[in-house]
């Protein structure tokens, strides 16, 4: 490894880091007060921010492994299982949502807190995305690029827990916070989907890189 990928290392793990800082914080944040309002919502968003922050734990992994094939296949180990837990969790929200919806009730408001929390959350997971995606771009790092996405599909996921408060706040019902638990299950449905994507093409990746590495092999011997 020369110095420029060693430093291209360093970057990216210091990048993840920080990433991972952020999704930890609101991880904790939003399930605190999920489980003080005892709030479906908010837990739900609580497990998309819990998602992004297990994809920034696998940019934070990789870093670690200085072979560059053991650390593309750890890559896609990692990204795979990321995808199909996400998509288990996903479908089991679903199931939480439609129960949910069957038991809404009137309410006629929603704690202060838990909106400032949704607020917090878009703001600060939009400074993320946009973040991560500058690196990304800079050192030309594919799975950083992914984290990146996944830093953006939970701020979506908090913009509809927002939208589901205010709606909930407007009409007095839980009616729309339910609706909303049923998109952020989408948004992890997507995200995982798209990780498993992602293990494909950095599987075909990997594979054109080893193929490669062979003709060379073959051509310096001849």
């Amino acid at each position: 490894m020369n110095w420029i990928e060693e430093e291209q290392r360093k970057k990216k793990r210091s990048v993840a880091e920080i990433s991972l800082y952020i999704g930890l914080f609101l991880a904790v944040i939003k399930t605190l007060f999920g489980l003080i309002f005892f709030n479906l919502t908010m837990l739900v968003d609580a497990a998309s921010s819990g998602f992004d922050l297990a994809s920034s734990g696998v940019v934070v992994g990789s870093t670690y492994v200085k072979d560059k094939k053991k650390q593309r296949v750890t890559e896609i180990i990692s990204i795979s299982l990321i995808g199909i837990l996400m998509i288990t969790t996903a479908i089991i929200f679903i199931f939480v949502g439609r129960w949910e919806l069957q038991r809404a009730r009137y309410i006629g408001w929603v704690p202060p807190m838990l909106l400032v929390v949704a607020v917090i959350s878009i703001i600060i997971k939009e400074i993320q995305y946009q973040y991560v995606r500058y690196h990304a771009r800079k050192i030309q790092s594919r799975i950083m690029h992914a984290d990146a996405i996944s830093n953006r599909l939970d701020a979506f996921a908090s913009i509809f827990v927002l939208i589901g408060y205010i709606m909930t706040m407007t009409t007095t019902r839980t009616r729309y916070e339910a609706i909303m638990i049923f998109v952020v299950s989408g948004i992890i449905l997507i995200g995982g989907l798209g990780m498993l994507i992602k293990a494909g093409s950095s599987l075909r990746y990997k594979n054109m890189l080893d193929k490669k590495e062979k003709v060379q092999i073959f051509e310096d011997e001849f």
